[in-house]
């Protein structure tokens, strides 16, 4: 399956790999399988697009995968969800696409860009007390 999830516990995070193509039945699917795993502390959850070679998925897709990641974050009762988009070459077109599909379905969302995951992170607006480090390791292991 093109799409990898887990749980990074030093770091509060979702942490999901895009490696190719992702149909909303998959992600439905992954979504389904991790989030009975995860408790629900979660800070904010990160889109890994920087192993796709190209973004080639549809509005339509999209935004059905939008709407699921916010039907889950109602249901485990998460105030607001946190995006880290790191997409590289990618990060401008997808970016754009989130931002623009979240308003349409009105989702709140505070969505950062950096292929410096611990800059990200600890600049983002999480809730509870500022999150202003990071160890190495936890790092590494969400890389």
């Amino acid at each position: 399956m093109p799409i990898h999830a887990r749980y990074i516990d030093a770091l509060d995070i979702m942490y999901f790999t895009f490696t190719g193509v992702v149909t909303h039945g998959e992600v439905q699917s992954k979504a389904t399988e991790v989030i009975a795993k995860v408790p629900p502390t979660v800070r904010a959850e990160v889109l890994d697009f920087s192993e796709m070679e190209q973004f080639d998925v549809g509005f339509g897709e999209v935004m059905a995968t939008l709407k699921l990641i916010q039907e889950i974050n109602q249901d485990a009762l998460w105030e607001k969800s946190y995006y880290l988009v790191k997409g590289g070459k990618l990060s401008p077109h997808v970016v754009t696409m989130i931002t623009s599909l979240s308003k349409v379905i009105g989702a709140q969302y505070s969505i950062d860009v950096s292929d410096d995951l611990e800059e990200a992170l600890a600049t983002m607006d999480l809730p509870g007390e500022a999150v202003t480090h990071f160890t190495a390791s936890a790092v590494m292991a969400a890389q």
